[in-house]
């Protein structure tokens, strides 16, 4: 009798041995780190896992997440490449890839792996915004405008949204278009800055000029060293032939650190 008990025990005790020794052991544990914002232990449990099982794609696509959480952004991107070679159709790789990309300022090939990610899983808007982003950097603003338009229809109240593709637009030189969105923003936050600044830019342009006067004033009201509101109030101030407001803005402007604003001075203050 007791050498069946003995026998039972270490069998029970090798299964143990077993499945602690086994990959999706160190997997499952490896989420339960990453949880509880164990990093470190989870990229070991990983690493381990892949180790015991080469082919654990959805091992490696945890890894590039972790990877990249703790900025090892090479290591990172082999890892979802490993994962993705293995698992090609997962959305949720190609979206960490892309997130992975525009980090490392590879923006054409967050776009491509963005689009990937949508292909496989449509209903993965965020997607939308993200390579909107990527294709605002690249300058592809029509392709930039249209995923922002995207998104907002599915999140008619995601402001941020607005104020990003007021932006885009105002590249475009759609300075009505801007207003529009920049309204819709101001509407629901009431002391931005930069939007007010932008949004007078854009009045400035079509030459609405007590309009754009008025968003620069609401600019440096909620925020009295707007370097930008300064400088652009300054050249509407000259536009208008006030001169010395002229100068006294882009002088300030120059004080806190634009860029063009003693090259403006030089030549637009001149006795």
């Amino acid at each position: 009798m007791k050498k069946y008990i003995l026998f039972f025990y270490i069998i029970a005790f090798s299964n143990i041995c077993f499945a602690q020794g086994s990959d999706d052991f160190f997997y499952k544990r490896a989420i339960e780190n990453k949880t509880a914002g164990k990093y470190e232990e989870s990229l070991q449990d990983l690493t381990k896992a892949v180790s015991i099982n080469p082919n654990n794609a959805e091992a490696y696509i945890e890894k590039g997440f972790i990877n990249f959480l703790l900025s090892n952004n090479n290591d990172a991107l082999r890892d979802f490449d490993r994962g993705l070679d293995l698992l090609p159709a997962n959305a949720f790789a190609y979206f960490g890839r892309a997130e992975l990309k525009m980090a490392m300022y590879n923006y054409s090939g967050a776009v491509v792996d963005y689009t990937k990610a949508l292909k496989y899983d449509e209903t993965l808007l965020e997607a939308y915004i993200k390579r909107a982003d990527a294709k605002a950097i690249l300058c592809d603003y029509s392709g930039s405008i249209q995923d922002y338009s995207t998104y907002i229809s599915h999140f008619p109240n995601h402001y941020d949204s607005f104020f990003k593709r007021a932006g885009v637009k105002i590249d475009l030189r759609d300075m009505a278009g801007a207003i529009e969105d920049l309204t819709f923003f101001l509407a629901q936050n009431p002391e931005n800055s930069l939007a007010y600044t932008k949004r007078g830019y854009a009045n400035s342009a079509i030459n609405k000029q007590e309009e754009a006067l008025a968003d620069f004033n609401n600019a440096l009201l909620y925020d009295p060293e707007n370097n930008e509101a300064f400088y652009h109030r300054g050249l509407l101030h000259h536009k208008m032939g006030q001169k010395d407001e002229a100068c006294r803005d882009l002088s300030r402007s120059g004080e806190l650190g634009h860029r063009l604003a003693y090259s403006a001075i030089r030549i637009l203050c001149r006795e």
